[in-house]
């Protein structure tokens, strides 16, 4: 479960920034994760309710936010979502398509005090 070390990889992060920024309690946390990123959020909560987070993040609460799989045909310029499977263009049927949302993971925000 690759999604323990994303979850150790997100405190150290708000560690650091919650140091560099004098804070001393964050109360949530907002991850946006693409359906494309390999990491599965059921689990990302699972061990963010389970991690060792000490005081900083005792209570922290995560919110996280999907993110689809989009992309955008380089044949006839259409922007579109990508079904499974699917990594053609629903109008033109080009296989030319370039991903543009839905592989990231990345912290969006977190409050604090």
């Amino acid at each position: 479960m690759h999604e323990l070390s994303l979850v150790q990889s997100v405190v150290r992060l708000l560690e650091e920034s919650a140091r560099e920024h004098r804070i001393r309690r964050i109360i949530r946390v907002r991850l946006v994760v693409g359906r494309l990123s390999a990491a599965l959020p059921d689990s990302l909560r699972f061990c963010w309710r389970h991690l060792p987070r000490g005081e900083l993040l005792a209570d922290a609460e995560l919110e996280i936010v999907e993110r689809e799989a989009e992309a955008h045909c380089e044949g006839c310029g259409r922007s579109f979502a990508l079904g499974e499977g699917a990594f053609r263009c629903p109008n033109c049927g080009s296989s030319q398509i370039r991903l543009t949302g839905g592989e990231e993971l990345r912290v969006d925000s977190y409050e604090g005090e």
